[in-house]
């Protein structure tokens, strides 16, 4: 079975709400990731709590790249 992230995130900068997203991989700082049509830059992220089997639970604090 392949891992799922699941990744809480926040923008900087922005009146946004932030969200969750599922990926199938593991973002790092400098990585960018599509959130429903936004462009973003992870800035930095950390794991909220322990895995469960192939879930991770992440957080990520993000830079809109492009609208």
């Amino acid at each position: 079975m392949m891992a799922t992230y699941k990744i809480s995130y926040i923008i900087q900068d922005v009146e946004h709400p932030g969200g969750i997203v599922n990926l199938n991989y593991q973002p790092v700082a400098g990585d960018t990731i599509d959130v429903g049509g936004l462009l973003l830059e992870v800035r930095e992220i950390f794991e909220l709590i322990p895995a469960n089997n192939d879930f991770y639970y992440l957080h990520a604090t993000c830079k809109i790249i492009e609208a």
